[in-house]
């Protein structure tokens, strides 16, 4: 499994979940796990994938970070 992180801005992330969203849907990816936390001026948002070809699919269209999961 792998976890992808990503920063957001506040202003932006209600657009930013919605572009995630879109994507989760149009690449049928059941998620597993989704948590965001408050960083500094932008809120890390966290998607674990039990595929690691979609998790880092999803790390490269939306500029985030792989991690692997816990």
């Amino acid at each position: 499994m792998q976890v992808v992180e990503l920063h957001v801005g506040r202003a932006a992330f209600a657009d930013a979940l919605s572009s995630m969203r879109s994507w989760l849907d149009h690449n049928d990816q059941p998620l597993v796990r989704f948590e965001t936390e408050i960083d500094g001026d932008a809120i890390l948002v966290k998607v674990q994938f039990e595929d690691d070809r979609q998790g880092e699919a999803f790390a490269q269209d939306f500029g985030g970070e792989i991690g692997i999961a816990v």
